[in-house]
């Protein structure tokens, strides 16, 4: 059947061409020369769903876009904070060092003074020592 009705459009293509433009429409739907055809829909039907299509596809790309450049953009600030972390603990390992130093420069002044080697200092901010006086030399020269 489908021979047949190629072979009646073939021999009555200029009356098929002629004719109004749903006719014309209608045998290239028949014919299956027409793509994206969808039964009931009509041409405008067709049409919108076919804008539909093409609309839904163009937000995908730009969603599939989007989500590639905030993966770019998540891997260099994970890279940023990996940095900052092991600045961080350097920076930390730092002050625990100084920590331990200025102990130990503590433990060093308290024996000192214990000592009487240097007079004993009151700790600084002690509003009770608002002036603190340096022993003279000579003084330290005669404790020793």
């Amino acid at each position: 059947m489908q021979n047949k009705l190629q072979e009646e459009g073939d021999k009555n293509k200029e009356t098929i061409l002629s004719s109004p433009l749903p006719l014309v429409e209608h045998f290239g739907l028949v014919l299956k020369r027409k793509s994206s055809y969808s039964r009931g829909l009509g041409i405008k039907g067709i049409t919108f769903k076919s804008q539909d299509k093409s609309q839904i596809l163009a937000e995908a790309e730009a969603a599939k876009k989007h989500a590639n450049d905030l993966s770019g953009e998540v891997a260099s600030l994970t890279e940023i904070t990996k940095k900052q972390d092991e600045e961080i603990q350097g920076q930390r390992a730092a002050i625990e060092k100084q920590a331990m130093e200025m102990k130990q420069i503590s433990a060093v002044f308290a024996h000192l003074a214990n000592t009487k080697v240097i007079p004993a200092l009151a700790p600084i901010g002690d509003p009770s020592n608002a002036t603190i006086s340096s022993a003279s030399t000579s003084e330290v020269g005669r404790n020793s």
